[in-house]
């Protein structure tokens, strides 16, 4: 959604560029701090999580979403 490098994910959420790369190819596994860490950072740039179980409304389902707690 947002069209961050891992640099650029990596630096608003603190984490190392190595961390981030790690989680996504499934290398490593977040902590829970490294994951608060990275929703700070998304949030911070706008991003909006929701629980997909509430997430249709009477307008129909959002647009975009990423997975949500």
């Amino acid at each position: 959604m947002l069209k961050w490098s891992q640099v650029r994910l990596a630096a608003k959420c603190g984490l190392s560029e190595g961390t981030i790369g790690s989680f996504e190819s499934g290398r490593r596994v977040p902590s829970s701090a490294k994951l608060a860490a990275i929703r700070r950072g998304l949030e911070a740039a706008g991003v909006v999580f929701i629980d997909q179980k509430a997430a249709v409304t009477k307008s129909g389902p959002p647009r975009q979403t990423m997975g949500g707690t």
